[in-house]
């Protein structure tokens, strides 16, 4: 598994506060053998994958299964960018998938198979939010895909913005999920622990 970063930290970005270990991965990353890797995840209750998922998908599922046998009440918090599917991974309960939507301003090209996948998969939702159409669009996809409005998270990209998509957040029945990770505390995690 070629990991970037492994470091402890708290979640910022829903359910905000708690103690996690985050492994951050990346192709550039350096090799970490999958044991070492189980055994830094000793003492967590939560751990929380980040990165290229989706390219290293069979190393993240075969860690996933070797720490079932072990313990299988770890929760596993997956932070994707984009839609590429995650198939390896649905035979684990405890995973919960936060899943961040790019928007038509991105210029990315979303597939609908992938966005019905993760409504499957009963996935949080995350749009990243700037102005009203941005929530529009929002509005066109959930209505699309028959996306639980529960699982709808509203995140402002800078901290200006916290209010104003609060209140855009409150008047189309979404939840308000700013990204505190980001806001407040992630340039004090520079350092590996691990």
């Amino acid at each position: 598994m070629k990991i970037n970063k492994i470091y402890s930290s708290f979640t910022g970005h829903i359910n905000v506060g708690k103690l996690a270990l985050f492994i951050e991965l990346s192709e550039e990353g350096s090799h970490k053998e999958l044991d070492y890797v189980k055994s830094s995840m000793e003492g967590f209750s939560i751990v929380v994958f980040k990165g290229n998922i989706a390219e290293q998908i069979d190393d993240v599922s075969n860690l996933i299964n070797k720490i079932k046998k072990d313990d299988d009440k770890k929760e596993f918090i997956f932070y994707v960018e984009g839609t590429n599917k995650l198939s390896k991974i649905k035979n684990y309960d405890n995973i919960i998938l936060n899943v961040n939507i790019p928007l038509s301003r991105t210029d990315i090209e979303i597939k609908d198979s992938e966005i019905v996948w993760y409504v499957n998969m009963d996935s949080n939702f995350v749009f990243d939010i700037v102005d009203n159409d941005d929530v529009d669009e929002v509005n066109l996809m959930v209505n699309k895909f028959r996306v639980n409005k529960s699982k709808v998270y509203l995140c402002p990209i800078v901290p200006e913005d916290l209010d104003k998509v609060l209140q855009l957040a409150k008047f189309n029945g979404y939840n308000f999920g700013p990204d505190f990770k980001r806001f407040l505390w992630e340039e004090e995690e520079n350092e590996e622990r691990y």
